[in-house]
């Protein structure tokens, strides 16, 4: 799987990541090094300028991009699940957020098609307010069902409600980790991250009140991404873990008290 949660600490790293997409080849390495340098004058002047086009885009995706991973790994948290130690290229974390979503494969690939025509528009529109909010809900609220507060109380308005209260918990905390990392904003991708709340919150209130959620389908293509990750994660727990043990065996050896077994 694509990986790359933690860690983008700033436009020129956000720019970098795009450049790592599709090998960082062609023309999306020359139009993202073009926003780069673009926006590097008022980097290194350290003002407050108007940015290009591009730059904004790229800024602008930046920020919804913090606000959906951070939602997706509040949530996973909140039910027990680990999200961490992925590093995205620009098209994994479109892929990567698409499908948590319960993007299909007719969407996926019309993304893909999209994103290689025009990376700066097709940003602009994948994270604005509305399609992120809309994928952390369809995540968040794909989980409802096999949840602890189901078993208990069902598809009622009580059990709506206790679900929604942690989901929006979790939500509320991501938020305000990714704001953290972002730092100060211009006004309109401030005004972009504040409809997107906004709009998470409205539809988990919508939840409780109608039972509003996504349709089965969706669902389980959120459950098969979740099962991937999950699988994922495990995995380079594992690795991680193996790595670790010879490690530590290897500076057993210098230090001269590595036994040979077996």
């Amino acid at each position: 799987m694509a990986g790359g949660i933690d860690g983008l600490g700033g436009l020129d790293q956000v720019v970098a990541a795009f450049r790592q997409a599709a090998g960082g080849r062609g023309a999306e390495r020359s139009a993202l090094a073009g926003a780069e340098a673009k926006q590097a004058p008022a980097a290194q002047a350290g003002d407050r300028v108007a940015l290009s086009a591009e730059a904004q885009s790229l800024t602008y995706a930046r920020a919804q991009f913090e606000f959906n991973v951070s939602a997706v790994r509040g949530v996973e948290s909140a039910g027990g699940r680990a999200v961490s130690g992925f590093s995205f290229s620009v098209k994994g974390s479109v892929e990567f957020l698409a499908r948590s979503g319960g993007a299909d494969a007719e969407q996926l690939e019309a993304d893909a098609a999209a994103f290689a025509d025009d990376p700066f528009g097709f940003l602009q529109d994948f994270f604005s307010p509305e399609k992120t909010a809309d994928r952390i809900l369809d995540f968040a609220l794909s989980g409802f069902e096999k949840s602890a507060t189901f078993r208990a109380l069902g598809d009622t308005e009580e059990g709506r409600a206790q679900f929604a209260d942690i989901i929006g918990g979790a939500v509320k905390q991501a938020f305000a980790e990714a704001r953290s990392i972002l730092g100060e904003l211009d006004e309109t991708t401030e005004a972009g991250l504040v409809a997107t709340d906004e709009r998470v919150r409205g539809g988990l209130e919508d939840f409780v009140a109608t039972g509003a959620r996504p349709d089965p389908e969706r669902v389980a293509r959120v459950e098969s991404f979740r099962a991937e990750l999950s699988v994922e994660v495990q995995a380079r727990v594992q690795r991680r873990a193996a790595y670790d043990a010879t490690g530590q065996a290897l500076d057993q050896a210098r230090a001269g008290t590595f036994a040979v077994t077996g």
